[in-house]
């Protein structure tokens, strides 16, 4: 974990040295929990987001730093704080099925370098980073998670609307009240920003 803060310290600094072209901002939007879903159900279900049939379970709002080195080119950094419910499911020592429904608070650092087409769209993968809040969470899973985000974006001037896919490099495994459970982490941010 020092290595990977220690990592994104460093493109913060890099940041620094292009400050003329350093875009500052704010974002917030909805989190769509899809931890049941994985990757590759993930892209066919998101079409239940965009018809209403899944409803948002969460919201997120931070701070954005975008750096463009070139026109076609740029790093970004996010710094949210992510709300969500989500339900675990699992099974008891007797090997019943049960399900827990568990808050999901977080902070959450998101690196993403992208590429910009035609001035406005834009496309990035990157690294994601979450440190757990909630002790419940914690104590099941882990305190810090590490992952991937892929997404995708449109700017308007210094608006920005961004539609990222989060996920965790690993299933999750963990023990709650004396009951295994395991989540394989994955959730759609739908954000809007701001940048000066």
């Amino acid at each position: 974990m020092k290595k990977i803060l220690l990592m994104m310290a460093m493109v913060v600094a890099g940041m620094g040295l292009h400050a003329q072209e350093v875009e500052w901002g704010v974002k917030g939007g909805l989190t769509y929990n899809m931890t049941d879903l994985g990757l590759k159900s993930a892209v066919n279900t998101s079409g239940e987001v965009f018809s209403g049939e899944r409803s948002n379970n969460g919201w997120h709002l931070g701070l954005a730093v975008r750096d463009e080195f070139t026109k076609n080119f740029y790093v970004q950094l996010d710094g949210l704080y992510n709300q969500s419910k989500f339900t675990l499911s699992g099974t008891d020592a007797n090997g019943n099925p049960i399900q827990t429904e568990l808050m999901q608070q977080s902070i959450q650092t998101n690196l993403t370098p992208g590429i910009k087409m035609f001035h406005f769209l834009r496309v990035q993968v990157g690294l994601n980073g979450n440190i757990w809040l909630d002790d419940a969470y914690a104590d099941t899973f882990g305190r810090f998670e590490l992952g991937y985000q892929l997404g995708v974006g449109v700017d308007l001037g210094p608006l920005t609307f961004d539609i990222g896919y989060n996920a965790s490099f690993k299933d999750n495994r963990g023990d709650w009240n004396g009951i295994p459970l395991s989540q394989n982490r994955g959730e759609l941010l739908m954000s809007v920003g701001i940048l000066l």
